[in-house]
């Protein structure tokens, strides 16, 4: 099972990636015809969600190795 401390590491990237997205929120608020805003934007979002899945997938994965070598 991942341990708390492992989890831990990821909030300040996650705090960090929260405000980098409403940056680039407001940012293509105020001009959505950049399209390179828009370009960085989807793929800040997109590999956060990368990242989380596999960290989700990694956690499920784990625990249920424990559970079945119970």
């Amino acid at each position: 099972m991942a341990t708390q401390a492992e989890l831990k590491m990821d909030v300040p990237i996650y705090k960090k990636s929260v405000a980098a997205l409403r940056c680039f929120k407001r940012a293509v608020e105020i001009d959505s015809s950049n399209h390179k805003l828009w370009i960085e934007y989807g793929t800040l979002a997109y590999q956060l969600h990368s990242h989380a899945s596999r960290q989700i997938k990694w956690v499920w994965a784990d625990g249920f190795v424990s559970l079945c070598s119970m």
